[in-house]
């Protein structure tokens, strides 16, 4: 029996865009059951994709668009349904041919495995059971342009309209009916038909553009792509302006809303810097034929790579050069690097299935750092990324931590494999294999990866099997463990010196954190250690590989060093303690320690003291004895430390002599900064001058803050333009002088913010409208972000702004459940799900119970949830038990004070 592609009937016979697809008649009825979905969660196995040809007709200011694909299939067993993806279609007609004749077949709608919300299945009853072999298919259908950043939805801007794609990773079904896996990997022909005056820009060049005689619009054709998963074709249509960049190694362009292409410069550049080094290490060029860098107004995510279009926040990557501060040309550069490695590690190659997402991730982040070291060395990326592994091993030792593998039976639980802080575990990771196997050997093996598998799906097993046989060594049994469990190995080091015999460190390992289940024994965790110690910088550290539960390191012969450091240079993805009487040398010597051990001994102590392996004195002390640190990471890692302690451990009656801790430290360094920047001020000196401000001013309440903000906040209301180049200054001092404002303040804001000229602009304007201590006021600007007119990114700056006060998180908490059903109307899921974060500041059983309750029940339905919920809720339980058993020793230490400061 021959099957062939159906003639489909034109979809209207007008040359109207805006017009539906005519409906098909009845189709006669069949008891026909298909097949369920598979435990894995996915598509029974009645179709596989082999080409989809789309054509789409999109006006972005219209509520809906028009579509009709067209998708060769291949049969693998004789069957009478198709199951394919689909989600809140409108589906006019679907046909195949049986023996030369088109027939239409029935459609219907069935919920996937663990599927919440909307339907996401089509089930397709052919007329009659067909054999194996190959098969088109072809849809007319419908869908609306959503409202959140999902699918193929539409953005308001400066009085324009736009549509982009944001397809990750399950949400090509609501754009076309497909085969939405992404161990399917097929070519893809896109035409897309759009009103006069707007641009569409695509995966691949644009190879035609037809207008009809009406000059009403315009047919946009593309070249076919390589073959890609369905989440890896991406678009986007507007009145777009495009600035050309570098021809080579691929043509790369900016796509910006309209009036905003001269801002994208420095992104191109940046861009072009980065994508030969890429080709070297990997040895394999650029996948696609050119590179589009579209910078979004509304984007709740930095970044969303497609095939050859890389989809990047706005206030994040467009700069003024004119004007934009450190902050955010810092911002532009990280985003950007984190971007442009992703071709290669989720393009030319990509995971089999959403379990082994760690993949795209995870390498990415690895590269960011090298291509910001390369490229941005002042940055110190690499010493900046310590902060970002503190916070996912808090994450990870504490609670409901998520694995960076583990099964995916669902599109919620596809959305929770996407959680970034798992990538940055798996790039943490990947460094330790680096510097255990050393960095050729890895660069072999990742090379070996990408040239075996061209263009095609990979697993975890393909990635560790090409780095085992390029270093002959047995690299899964150091990264198996690290991704399939969560937790973080806590070793406990201690230096034995004894007359005639070398100097020696016995390690013993456990889990930090919490603790298994009682009746669970854990196998122990194989990974390499490092340990550097004094007179030891030549010899470089002393290292073995722990494969038990106790191992030993000897160091060399001489003389016994006064310290040790048991994880140089941060390498390693591992906490470590060491007997108070040699923790206290390492204190002694911290200020000589490199930048990586000051960090590194900051972060492991705050773990230990979350942990209860130490007391908060011990932190403390450590603190204060760092007290003139002026290196701007180091800084920068105590400042979120004492975050974390004000977050976790400070209640009302301790906090002024907290307030007057964090002055103690931080008062000194601020005023030798200063606010105003100066002409040769690196950037270094500027990012160090915001993060010293902001902590002064959140932290400490400091009221030499106060004072200096209120002398510059008229001028600054007049326009933050006025302070060229002192982003610092204009950022702090908006929100100190909100802080103790009142409603005069709010409406100031919210008039200069329509006369923002930048993104970073807005920006700062909006965290300050997230920054009035009166209750009230503060809700009249949560109000603001629901009725105001300002888009939902917006919402968010000024939502995570309030956040940050302490004394704001309960209104927050009891803003967002009077407004929840709002807040879900209005938001993406990811977007609602962010915002959940708030609950990690409940402190006490009751409320903690009682939220658990309240978001349990009123979220069960919103994809993605789950497991964010479990995580703020396990952070409460953190604060519940560590303020418990830290917070009397606390108070010792810093006194129970009402109404005063301490002295300083």
């Amino acid at each position: 029996m021959a099957l062939m592609l159906a003639v489909a009937p034109a979809c209207s016979g007008s040359n109207d865009i805006t017009v539906a697809p005519r409906a098909a008649a009845p189709v006669a009825q069949r008891d026909v059951v298909a097949p369920p979905d598979l435990p894995s969660g996915r598509l029974p196995d009645t179709a596989r994709p082999l080409h989809y040809a789309l054509s789409l007709s999109i006006d972005p200011t219209k509520e809906r668009f028009y579509g009709d694909v067209t998708i060769d299939l291949a049969i693998p067993a004789k069957t009478e349904t198709i199951v394919l993806h689909g989600r809140d279609l409108t589906l006019a007609q679907a046909e195949v041919v049986l023996d030369g004749e088109a027939i239409q077949v029935r459609t219907g709608y069935r919920q996937a495995m663990g599927g919440k919300g909307s339907p996401e299945e089509i089930v397709l009853t052919l007329p009659r059971a067909v054999a194996p072999g190959q098969l088109q298919l072809h849809i007319t259908y419908s869908a609306a342009l959503e409202a959140g950043i999902t699918g193929l939805y539409r953005v308001e801007h400066g009085g324009a309209s736009y549509a982009f794609t944001h397809l990750e990773p399950t949400e090509a079904r609501r754009v076309f009916p497909c085969f939405d896996e992404p161990g399917h990997r097929v070519p893809f022909d896109l035409k897309v038909t759009t009103p006069k005056g707007n641009v569409v820009v695509a995966s691949t060049p644009e190879v035609d553009r037809t207008e009809p005689e009406d000059g009403r619009g315009a047919t946009f054709t593309f070249a076919p792509t390589q073959a890609i998963p369905t989440y890896l074709l991406g678009f986007g249509v507007g009145p777009f302006e495009i600035v050309e960049g570098a021809r080579q190694p691929v043509p790369l362009r900016v796509v910006t809303a309209r009036g905003a292409g001269n801002l994208g410069q420095a992104a191109l550049e940046a861009t072009a810097a980065h994508l030969g080094f890429m080709a070297e290490y990997t040895a394999q060029p650029f996948p696609h034929p050119k590179l589009d860098l579209v910078a979004i107004p509304e984007f709740g995510f930095e970044t969303s790579v497609s095939a050859g279009l890389m989809a990047l926040r706005e206030d994040l990557v467009l700069l003024d050069p004119a004007i934009s501060g450190a902050v955010a040309r810092k911002r532009m550069a990280e985003v950007v690097a984190g971007a442009v490695s992703r071709p290669w590690f989720a393009d030319l190659v990509s995971a089999a299935w959403w379990d082994d997402q760690w993949l795209h991730d995870g390498f990415s982040r690895w590269m960011e750092v090298k291509l910001l070291d390369r490229s941005r060395p002042g940055l110190e990326a690499r010493e900046a990324s310590l902060r970002e592994k503190d916070r996912v091993m808090g994450l990870d030792a504490f609670g409901e931590a998520r694995a960076v593998r583990q099964p995916v039976t669902s599109t919620s639980e596809a959305k929770e494999a996407l959680e970034p802080l798992m990538g940055v575990k798996a790039s943490h990771v990947l460094e330790m294999v680096e510097r255990w196997i050393g960095p050729e050997l890895f660069r072999d093996g990742v090379r070996a990866y990408l040239k075996d598998h061209p263009r095609g799906v990979v697993t975890t097993a393909d990635l560790l099997t090409s780095l085992g046989e390029a270093s002959n060594r047995d690299v899964s049994a150091v990264v198996a463990p690290f991704l399939d469990r969560t937790g973080v190995p806590l070793v406990a080091a201690s230096l034995t010196c004894e007359s005639n015999r070398a100097p020696r460190v016995t390690l013993t390992q456990r889990r930090h954190g919490a603790r298994p289940a009682e009746g669970v024994t854990e196998p122990p965790w194989t990974f390499p250690v490092c340990v550097a110690y004094e007179g030891g910088v030549k010899a470089g550290p002393a290292c073995t590989l722990l494969e038990g539960t106790t191992g030993e390191v000897p160091l060399p012969e001489g003389r016994c060093p006064r310290w040790i450091y048991p994880n140089a240079a941060e390498g390693g993805y591992y906490r470590f303690s060491l007997p108070p009487a040699q923790l206290g040398a390492l204190v002694a010597k911290a200020r000589s320690l490199e930048v990586s051990a000051r960090i590194g001994l900051v972060a492991n102590t705050w773990a230990l003291v979350k942990s209860g392996d130490v007391g908060v004195e011990v932190l403390l002390d450590l603190l204060g004895a760092m007290k003139g640190e002026r290196h701007r990471l180091v800084v920068g890692q105590m400042i979120d430390t004492l975050q974390g302690v004000s977050d976790l451990l400070v209640d009302d009656g301790v906090r002024p002599g907290f307030q007057a801790f964090v002055s103690s430290l931080l008062l000194p360094l601020g005023r030798e900064l200063g606010w105003e920047a100066q002409r040769a001020d690196s950037d270094d000196q500027r990012l160090l001058r915001r993060e010293v401000l902001e902590a002064l001013l959140v932290l400490a309440e400091e009221p030499w803050v106060f004072t200096e903000a209120e002398r510059r906040a008229a001028a600054l209301l007049k326009g933050p333009r006025t302070l060229d180049g002192n982003a610092a200054a204009v950022a702090v001092a908006l929100k100190a002088s909100t802080r103790r404002a009142g409603e005069a303040q709010f409406r100031q804001l919210t008039t200069v913010l329509k006369k923002a000229t930048t993104t970073e602009e807005r920006r700062m304007i909006l965290e300050a409208v997230g920054s009035f201590a009166d209750p009230a006021l503060l809700r009249t600007a949560l109000d603001w972000t629901l009725t105001g007119g300002v888009t939902p990114q917006d919402g968010h700056t000024v939502f995570m702004a309030a956040a940050a006060w302490p004394g704001a998180r309960p209104h927050l908490l009891s803003w967002m459940r009077e407004h929840l059903p709002e807040l879900k109307g209005k938001l993406a899921d990811v977007a609602m799900v962010r915002r959940l974060g708030v609950l990690s500041a409940i402190c006490d059983p009751e409320n903690r119970a009682e939220a658990a309750r309240f978001f349990g029940e009123a979220l069960e339905d919103l994809e993605g949830a789950k497991h964010p919920l479990k995580q703020s809720l396990a952070a409460a339980d953190l604060c519940i038990a560590a303020r418990l058993r830290e917070g009397p020793r606390l108070t010792k230490r810093l006194g129970s004070v009402s109404g005063r400061r301490l002295p300083r």
